[in-house]
C-alpha cells in the first residue's frame, strides 16, 4: 500500500449497526497503483462511529486518513450506498471534510438511490399498511422455523393449490439448515431458516428484500389470507389478528398489484448488478438495464409519441406536464390491479378512484426521481470502463490482515484468499 500514499484515492464506506446499537463503518480505498498499472481496491479496516452526527462521522474519516498517513488533498471521493443513513446532513459533512480534504465529493450508489426513491414514493403515496403487511408477513416466518412448518402443513391439510414456481413461499419457509456455532470453545447446534433474515422496518433496503419474495407472495395471497385468518380465529396472537385484518383489505391487495411491475424491474436491476459485480466489461449491460427500467415506466405514464421520440438518456430531461403525461384513465396500470379494483365488492367507487390516484402519483413520483438519478449514472456507466462493484471474495485483497475495533481491539483477522 506504499504506492497509495502519493496517489489520488476514493474511500468506499459501508455502514452497519451492531447488536449493541453502535455504528460501525467498513472502509475500502480505491486508487490507481503505479506499481501494478491498474486500479486497486484495498480494504483498510473498520471504524466505530461513536456519535452518528456530522462531527462524529467527519472526525472518524479524518482520523482514518491521518492514521494511515495519507494526504488529505488526495481524497477525491466518498463512495457509499447511503452515507445519509449515518449522517443525514451530507452537505454539512462534506463542508467539514473539505477543511483537510479540499477535493472530496460524495458519490452515491445508483442502485441504493433507486431503492431510496422507491421507498420515498411509496411512503408519500401508498398506505403504510402495505409495506407493513409485506414486511411483517416475511418476518413472521423468518423468525420461526415452527411457523414455516405450520404454514407448509396448512397448505397440505387445507387443499389449497398454488401456482407452480421455481421457489414457492412454502418451500422457501420450510428450507432449513443446521448450523454449528463456536461459543467459548464449546459447540452449539441450531436449526435456522436457510437464506431468511428479518426485514428491517422503515428503511429503503426493505423493498430490495420484498422484491426477492414478492412474486411467490402474490401467488399465495389467498392461501396467506386463509392461514392468518385461521390463526386470528384462535385469538391467541395479536399480530396474527392484525395481519389477517390487512389481508382482508381489498385496497391493499389492489395496490400490491399496482407496484408489482416496478418491484420486478427493481429485482432485475439488482440481479444484473450482482452478475456484473466482478466483470469490468459489463458496464454497458448495466446501463441498458437501468435505461430499460426508465423506458418501461415511461411506457406506462407518458404519451406514446414522447417515449418513441426519445432515448433513455433523453427521457431523463422530459418535463412531466400535461403535454407529456397520459391522463389517469389512459395510464397503463397493471392488469391485475385493474381487475382487483373492478371485482372488489367492499370498496366504494370513491375509494376505488382514490386507490387509482394513489397508484398514479406513486408512478409519477418514482419516474421523476429516476430521471434525476439516471441522468448522471447512465453517462458515467458508458464513459468509465473501469467501473465495477469490487467482489472481495473473488479478488485478492491488498491487505492480508487487519486489526481494528470491529473485530476487537487486539484480535487480528487474516484473509486467506
Amino acid at each position: 500500500m506504499e504506492d497509495m500514499k502519493g496517489a489520488p484515492f476514493s474511500l468506499v464506506l459501508d455502514e452497519t449497526t451492531r447488536l449493541a446499537a453502535t455504528k460501525s463503518v467498513s472502509v475500502c480505498a480505491r486508487y490507481f497503483s503505479e506499481q501494478k498499472s491498474k486500479i486497486v481496491t484495498a480494504f483498510l479496516g473498520s471504524m466505530y462511529v461513536a456519535n452518528a452526527d456530522i462531527d462524529g462521522v467527519a472526525d472518524a474519516i479524518l482520523a482514518l486518513v491521518s492514521d494511515l498517513e495519507l494526504d488529505g488533498s488526495n481524497l477525491i471521493a466518498l463512495v457509499s450506498d447511503g452515507i445519509t443513513e449515518i449522517c443525514p446532513e451530507r452537505g454539512a459533512l462534506l463542508g467539514l471534510l473539505r477543511k483537510d480534504c479540499p477535493n472530496v465529493v460524495h458519490l452515491h450508489s445508483a442502485f441504493n438511490a433507486i431503492t431510496l426513491a422507491f421507498h420515498t414514493a411509496a411512503k408519500r403515496h401508498l398506505p403504510l399498511e402495505l409495506a407493513y403487511l409485506l414486511r411483517e408477513t416475511y418476518n413472521w416466518f423468518a423468525q420461526s422455523v415452527g411457523r414455516q412448518t405450520q404454514y407448509a402443513s396448512f397448505i397440505e391439510a387445507s387443499g389449497f393449490h398454488r401456482v407452480d414456481s421455481n421457489l414457492s413461499m412454502a418451500d422457501a419457509f420450510s428450507a432449513v439448515e443446521t448450523t454449528t456455532f463456536d461459543i467459548g470453545g464449546a459447540t452449539s447446534s441450531r436449526i435456522i431458516p436457510k437464506g431468511l433474515r428479518p426485514i428491517a422496518a422503515e428503511t429503503s433496503a426493505q423493498w430490495v428484500d420484498v422484491a426477492s419474495f414478492f412474486p411467490q407472495w402474490m401467488e399465495q395471497f389467498g392461501t396467506m389470507k386463509a392461514h392468518f385468518q385461521k390463526l386470528a380465529d384462535t385469538g391467541e396472537c395479536f399480530q396474527a389478528k392484525k395481519l389477517a385484518s390487512m389481508y382482508n383489505n381489498d385496497q391493499l391487495r389492489a395496490l400490491a398489484h399496482a407496484i408489482k411491475p416496478f418491484l420486478r424491474d427493481l429485482r432485475r436491476v439488482q440481479e444484473v448488478l450482482e452478475i456484473c459485480a466482478a466483470d469490468k466489461g459489463m458496464t454497458e449491460r448495466i446501463s441498458l438495464q437501468l435505461g430499460g427500467f426508465l423506458q418501461q415506466m415511461g411506457n406506462r405514464i407518458l404519451q406514446k409519441e414522447v417515449v418513441d421520440s426519445f432515448s433513455p438518456d433523453e427521457l431523463c430531461d422530459v418535463v412531466l406536464d400535461s403535454g407529456s403525461l397520459l391522463p389517469i384513465d389512459r395510464v397503463a396500470f397493471d392488469e391485475d390491479f385493474k381487475s382487483a379494483l373492478a371485482s372488489s365488492q367492499s370498496l366504494s367507487s370513491a375509494v376505488k378512484r382514490q386507490t387509482k390516484e394513489q397508484a398514479h402519483k406513486f408512478m409519477q413520483d418514482l419516474f421523476s426521481a429516476l430521471q434525476g438519478i439516471l441522468k448522471d449514472s447512465l453517462i458515467v456507466l458508458r464513459s468509465v470502463e473501469s467501473f465495477y462493484i469490487p467482489n472481495f471474495f473473488a479478488n485478492q485483497l491488498e491487505r492480508t490482515s487487519l486489526i481494528g475495533p470491529f473485530f476487537g481491539q487486539t484480535e487480528e483477522v487474516g484473509f486467506l484468499l
